[in-house]
């Protein structure tokens, strides 16, 4: 989920494949609206909220999402959670 993010930066991302065989979707965040959620805390950004959106950018036949940070490492199969 992005704002802001050059092709450039996609194709960067998408060599990860390179590491690892994985699927990358880029979900562009323009298009919803995150004004209507609190602003005045000076640790949450905008972006914060994105993750309120995944139900709508999701396959209704997924029933459950696991959101991780990008600055989170996984070292083990997730698929026991």
């Amino acid at each position: 989920m992005y704002t802001n993010l050059t092709d450039e930066q996609k194709q960067l991302i998408c060599k990860l494949k390179d590491i690892r065989p994985c699927e990358i979707i880029f979900y562009d965040m323009n298009q919803y609206d995150v004004s209507i959620f609190p602003s005045n805390m000076t640790f949450i950004t905008s972006s914060t909220y994105y993750r309120f959106y995944i139900p709508q950018l999701l396959d209704k036949s997924i029933d459950k999402v696991l959101y991780l940070d990008a600055d989170v490492i996984v070292e083990e199969d997730l698929k026991n959670l």
